[in-house]
This record gives C-alpha cells, structure tokens and sequence, in this order.
C-alpha cells in the first residue's frame, strides 16, 4: 500500500494545525492540574536547607510558590541582621503570624494545614515555630566567632598529634 506525498503531507498539516489549536486550552489545563497539585502537596518554605513550613493555599491572591518565595527572600533579609532572635506567634484573623524579633516572619492560615495527617493549626504553628528557633541557633552558631577559633583549634592539634604519630611510626 502506497501513500502519496500529497495525502502524508497532508495528514501531517491536519495533525499539526490540530495539535497547534489544542495548544492554549490544554497549557491552560496543565497550568491548572500544577496549581492544583501545589495545593493537596503544599510548598516548602524552606531557608537555609531548613523546612520551616509548607504553604498550601494562597494568601491574599499570593499563590503558595509566590509566598514561599517572597518568605525565603525576606527571612534571609531578616536573619542576616543578627537581631536578639525572639520568636512570638501571634493569633490574626486570617490565620497564626510569626514574628521575628517583633517583624512577621511568615503567617500559616487554616488552609494552609495538612488535615489529612492530623494536623491543626496549633500544631502546624508549634512545628514551624521550633523549626524557625533552630534554624536561628544554628544562623548564630555558624557566625559566632570565638567558636569557630575554637574549633579550628582544636582541629590544628588534632593534625599535629596525627602528623606526630605518622611520623613516629615511620621512623
């Protein structure tokens, strides 16, 4: 069975010019089907390697990636200020905000918790809270000075008791 030119040529236009006008609606589709899945699995607010909550639904008409992005940007912001590091939560109308050191942190609504693991807000409040409290230990941990001196003491006798016995044994 033989084909011509024309009739391959045009099945190929046909199946073109169809896939091209179905191109919108089903981008519009998948954009949708994204948005939605963001939403049932959430968006780590994540700063510094460090999950500190996940952002499930918009705020605002901020959609939970846009508010997971602006909260990282603006808690690094934060804690590159080496302010005293309190942590307060405070009961809004939209939800529970995080303070840090009297500046909202970042603010969890009801819509936000994952209900299908058992989670309130209380809770999902209380976890990011304490991941936010270590996360600024180990900010200042990193930077305290005297503790890196220290350390790198520590590590220069632990090379020179080591050079000692390698030496020692060769000899």
């Amino acid at each position: 069975m033989r084909m011509s030119l024309k009739s391959v040529f045009g099945s190929g236009a046909l199946a073109l010019l169809l896939t091209m006008s179905a191109g919108p609606s089903s981008a519009q589709a998948l954009a949708a089907e994204a948005a939605a899945s963001a939403a049932v699995s959430g968006v780590p607010v994540q700063i510094l390697n460090r999950r500190i909550a996940e952002y499930r639904a918009s705020f605002l008409g901020v959609s939970p990636a846009e508010r997971a992005r602006r909260t990282h940007l603006y808690m690094n912001e934060v804690l590159a200020r080496s302010g005293p590091g309190v942590v307060l939560v405070r009961k809004e109308g939209q939800g529970q905000v995080l303070m840090l050191d009297g500046e909202m942190a970042l603010i969890l609504t009801p819509e936000d918790v994952d209900v299908a693991s058992g989670a309130t807000l209380d809770s999902t409040v209380a976890h990011a809270k304490r991941q936010l409290e270590l996360l600024i230990a180990e900010t200042r941990e990193s930077r305290d000075q005297s503790r890196l001196w220290h350390a790198a003491l520590i590590s220069l006798a632990a090379s020179l008791v080591f050079a000692g016995l390698v030496w020692a044994v060769r000899r």
